[in-house]
């Protein structure tokens, strides 16, 4: 190998700093990928709500949808919209909808929700930005997060999705998602 090396033009030093590059680089992607995935299973946290501060307890048995967003965010501001119209057609799921926007409770945008923040389903608030990043990773908003009854990880949709696109992770057997008649083709 040495004399390939030095045949191609390499010196030991180049080839050395050569594989520290290459060594760095591939760390820097498995640790990319780690932030944005969140832990496989889901715990219990503390949130804000407009009555102070809450937990979020993931009910066992049931698929739950986390959705994070930002209030400076338009996709956010569009899905956010798209669920509070479709509010009656959701499975019966348990839904959580956080920012760590610290002004999301004066904003027109929670305002504009009443069938949402009338709906118990739902737990609406502000998360810490420690707790946000601990449980859910760094990713980019919006994102809505989906674990099964068993509070484990399934999947997540980035970016402005359909409502439709949610209701694909929730399995065809769970009974207010057929009653209601959404989303089966």
């Amino acid at each position: 190998m040495k004399s390939i090396c030095y045949k191609s033009g390499f010196t030991l030093p180049g080839i050395v700093w050569l594989l520290l590059i290459l060594m760095v680089s591939v760390s820097l992607v498995f640790w990319i990928v780690k932030i944005e995935t969140p832990r496989g299973e889901l715990s219990s946290f503390t949130y804000y709500s407009v009555s102070g501060p809450k937990n979020f307890i993931p009910e066992k048995g049931k698929y739950k949808i986390i959705i994070l967003f930002s209030i400076n965010c338009p996709y956010c501001m569009q899905y956010l919209a798209r669920l509070n119209r479709m509010q009656e057609k959701l499975p019966d799921v348990q839904y959580g909808l956080f920012t760590t926007d610290k002004t999301f409770f004066t904003s027109s945008i929670y305002e504009s929700c009443i069938l949402l923040r009338q709906d118990s389903r739902f737990a609406i608030g502000i998360l810490d930005v420690s707790t946000a990043y601990t449980c859910f990773g760094d990713p980019p908003l919006p994102v809505t997060f989906i674990y099964d009854g068993e509070h484990i990880y399934v999947h997540s949709l980035r970016g402005d999705r359909d409502v439709r696109e949610l209701l694909k992770w929730i399995p065809a057997n769970h009974k207010q998602h057929e009653r209601k008649g959404v989303g089966n083709e």
